[in-house]
């Protein structure tokens, strides 16, 4: 499996181009599923910013789908592509949307098969065992209880460590190792230029 989990996607060259060499293809043929459906709910909410971001950098626009998953997903969705993109915001509304609507086992199935799966912020967290993470900073307004994640990876990413609009909300490295000592997982904090990509379970940081 090969994932890379971010903070705020690719937020510098460096990263976008650790993503190219994951997918290992030239950026021109590279066809990316993109879900920004975590941060619907925001007053400024706009899907193609992230898509914008990554014709920026030479992604083609008809390679770009915008895949909302506040309804029902079907495997077909994924057909032909490289790249899976899971957009931020608030990630309990994110997990609740992934398994009512079949996202979660249609994203499990496209990783398994060598599918790439890139998760910025909430993206990142839900990809862990599970997101009790995201409790230091979202809240849970659609009052969900099984909190279990993708489980693509056995640790988790704490996003956006060093960033002050996340200390006010209390993102700290005090607090990710406070909250550590109650999950049976390594948490991995991640400030906004870095990212940890994990090939068949090997992780390592990058940024």
């Amino acid at each position: 499996m090969k994932l890379m989990l971010t903070s705020y996607g690719f937020i510098t060259k460096k990263l976008f181009n650790e993503f190219v060499k994951l997918v290992g293809k030239p950026v021109v043929n590279i066809k990316i599923v993109f879900v920004p459906t975590a941060a619907i709910l925001k007053t400024d909410y706009d899907p193609t910013i992230v898509p914008k971001e990554l014709i920026a950098f030479g992604i083609k626009t008809a390679n770009i789908k915008i895949l909302e998953i506040n309804k029902k997903v079907i495997d077909t969705e994924f057909e032909g592509f490289d790249a899976l993109i899971v957009g931020g915001g608030n990630t309990f509304l994110l997990l609740d949307y992934a398994r009512k609507n079949g996202f979660i086992q249609v994203a499990k199935e496209f990783v398994k098969n060598h599918g790439v799966y890139v998760g910025i912020s909430a993206g990142s967290i839900l990809a862990a065992p599970d997101i009790k993470l995201a409790r230091i900073t979202d809240a849970n307004k659609v009052n969900i209880n099984d909190l279990n994640g993708l489980n693509l990876i056995d640790f988790a990413v704490a996003p956006h460590v060093g960033n002050p609009e996340f200390i006010e909300l209390g993102v700290t490295l005090e607090s990710i190792k406070s909250f550590n000592k109650t999950v049976p997982y390594n948490i991995i904090p991640l400030t906004d230029e870095q990212a940890v990509v994990v090939i068949d379970g090997k992780r390592r940081i990058v940024g």
